[in-house]
């Protein structure tokens, strides 16, 4: 079956470049800690300790590599995560752009997954307020590896100019320090469902 979908792709009737095609990408998101901050138990045991972000737009564009079959993609998310209670309100807010590299694993019947390996830029910010005292925090601009996984929905194969994706980011290891204290930020991003445009295969 691998075998015939590059064949498929690589069809001179199709008009598709035998290197592979740009493609660029949007769809609604939402982001979830997966495990509770020990900060937020210490300093915060009244408000949640596992955060989860408001919904927001994660934008992709990237190239799909026929030979090989693997996709790289920059992906750009901004989330922002807030909770409150009892006079309390605590809220991260952050920049990312993630390069991507994605290998398909197979494709059935235009259900086809993958996984690959992501570096996200992140900038993040922290603010908490509890009753009239602020602590605001611009965390340093670092880099976070992350591991993706997901999977393209294309009835039509790869002749297909506009197909259906969903992406799922995982960062085990991101944290930053408030006030000399350790805030874990372990997240999941989900993007449920991405539109994936290809011009090339109009």
């Amino acid at each position: 079956m691998y075998a015939q979908r590059l064949k498929f792709v690589f069809d001179p009737s199709l008009g598709n470049e035998k290197f592979g095609d740009f493609f660029i990408a949007a769809g609604p998101s939402f982001s979830f800690s997966l495990k509770p901050s020990t900060y937020s138990q210490e300093q915060l045991p009244y408000l949640q300790d596992q955060l989860s972000s408001n919904g927001f737009i994660d934008f992709g564009i990237g190239h799909h590599f026929y030979k090989g079959d693997f996709l790289v993609a920059l992906a750009f998310r901004n989330p922002t995560y807030k909770t409150e209670g009892f006079g309390a309100t605590q809220e991260i807010k952050k920049s990312s752009l993630a390069l991507e590299v994605n290998k398909y694993l197979v494709d059935y019947s235009g259900f086809a997954p993958y996984v690959g390996l992501n570096v996200a830029y992140d900038r993040l910010s922290y603010e908490q307020k509890i009753d009239e005292q602020v602590t605001k925090v611009d965390v340093e601009e670092r880099f976070e590896p992350g591991l993706t996984i997901g999977w393209d929905i294309q009835p039509g194969k790869a002749s297909e100019a506009l197909i259906l994706r969903t992406n799922l980011r995982w960062y085990p290891l991101s944290s930053f320090d408030v006030d000399g204290s350790t805030f874990d930020f372990c997240q999941l991003e989900y993007n449920l469902i991405q539109l994936v445009f290809y011009p090339g295969r109009l």
